[in-house]
């Protein structure tokens, strides 16, 4: 859910602004075990058991080498899909602006269009939290459409749209 709601859902909502995140410890503290092996090259932002933020990068297997959180790179992803939609109607807002009409234009209008109404805005429709999973754990709906086929799909879509529109403005 993180990528699609950092990437498509955010778009489609319409959202601005800036995302700030920050580290804190795990409060498991209350009795004597720890851990037999340090390194965890799997893991959440979010604890299991309090839900606060933990580190988004550990220490990897390889001395020196961090390894990012899941959900660090699921928000990453959705980043970049937010930047080739954004990048897309630029493209059409210039094109439009130097009024110069065309087939690369309606296509690019039409595609953005299609995607945007193509995006549901209620997420139980594409994802689901089961009791006890937390709000880090939201799991994919059996028949949701955007699986990483296309996600990568529509990225290639935008900037086949975005070459064609900068071609015809000699870009």
């Amino acid at each position: 859910a993180g990528r699609f709601t950092f990437g498509l859902w955010a778009w489609r909502i319409g959202c601005t602004g800036r995302f700030t995140t920050f580290q804190a410890g795990l409060q498991y503290g209350g009795g004597t075990a720890g851990y037999t092996y340090r390194h965890e090259p799997y893991f959440t932002l979010l604890d299991v058991t309090t839900c606060n933020v933990d580190t988004a990068l550990k220490e990897s297997l390889t001395p020196g080498v961090l390894n990012p959180c899941r959900d660090l790179i699921l928000v990453r992803e959705g980043i970049d899909d937010y930047a080739y939609i954004h990048t897309l109607e630029q493209a059409i807002q210039q094109r439009e602006a130097a009024n110069k009409p065309g087939p690369e234009l309606q296509a690019a209008k039409k595609f953005r269009d299609e995607l945007f109404a193509g995006v549901e805005l209620e997420l139980e429709k594409y994802y689901e939290a089961r009791a006890g999973s937390y709000g880090e754990n939201w799991y994919v709906k059996p028949g949701n459409p955007w699986n990483a086929a296309k996600f990568d799909a529509t990225r290639r879509a935008c900037a086949e749209h975005i070459t064609a529109l900068q071609k015809a403005l000699g870009k």
